[in-house]
């Protein structure tokens, strides 16, 4: 087996270990597309976080067999760079059949930035110093795809909504999820801060540190599948980061 074929084989062992099951895309995915406003609450119930994302579409093609909402969260990247890589013919080995940028009234980043300036809640310790929700010099941003994936063995078309948005990804955790009750089914930490370098102000990997303890202290519980990942080693990827997951 190739590479690929031995990631597919160890996420595919992961997922049914999790006792995790396919989640179908909604009628209404197919019927209004990007044609509604934002559903964020439906996008977020079983839905696959992908914090410091970068441009991967990795976790779309090995997983997105199992769910259809991914939610991309990183401010390392310019809305125009966003907008290119989601204007492209395919995102990944899947179809891009189409993109809008998602307003301030359908999810109001502008207003969390306000709201969360020198700290995040939950009592938590600010590490290093206050998290900075957005890239330095812009404006926190969202798009919002729908791709298209051929599906193994029978080859139907399955829809795939991909909503990215350039702003902090452990902020976004609270925002999203933690508010509003809702755990995702899994997050990626893949090649995540300080393993990728560049704009971080914490260690997602670290389970004393901000991102784990806030995923702990969910109201809405903890999540049961996390794919892990990066360079080095493949041998300290074979289980979950945090001990809670293992």
């Amino acid at each position: 087996m190739d590479t690929n074929e031995v990631i597919q084989h160890l996420l595919n062992n992961m997922l049914m270990a999790a006792n995790l099951h396919r989640v179908p895309s909604p009628a209404w995915l197919v019927e209004s597309g990007l044609h509604r406003p934002l559903p964020i609450i439906e996008l977020l119930h079983d839905s696959v976080y992908y914090p410091a994302s970068g441009t991967d579409s990795d976790p779309i093609t090995h997983i997105g067999h199992y769910f259809w909402s991914f939610i991309y969260a990183d401010y390392g990247y310019t809305p125009e760079a966003v907008t290119q890589t989601l204007s492209a013919e395919r995102f990944g080995d899947h179809k891009l059949l189409g993109r809008r940028t998602v307003t301030e009234e359908e999810l109001p980043l502008n207003q969390w930035n306000s709201e969360t300036d020198g700290g995040l809640a939950y009592g938590l310790p600010i590490e290093n110093s206050a998290p900075p929700f957005f890239r330095r010099g812009q404006c926190p941003f969202a798009e919002w795809a729908l791709l298209e994936r051929h599906c193994i063995p029978d080859k139907s078309q399955e829809w795939i909504s991909l909503l990215y948005i350039g702003a902090d990804g452990v902020t976004l955790l609270e925002k999203l999820y933690v508010e509003n009750g809702i755990t995702p089914a899994c997050i990626c930490v893949i090649q995540a801060p300080p393993a990728r370098g560049g704009f971080h102000w914490t260690d997602f990997e670290d389970e004393h540190k901000y991102f784990a303890q806030l995923l702990q202290r969910n109201p809405a519980g903890l999540l049961r599948f996390s794919p892990y990942g990066g360079s080095g080693n493949p041998e300290r990827y074979k289980k979950p980061c945090w001990t809670a997951l293992r």
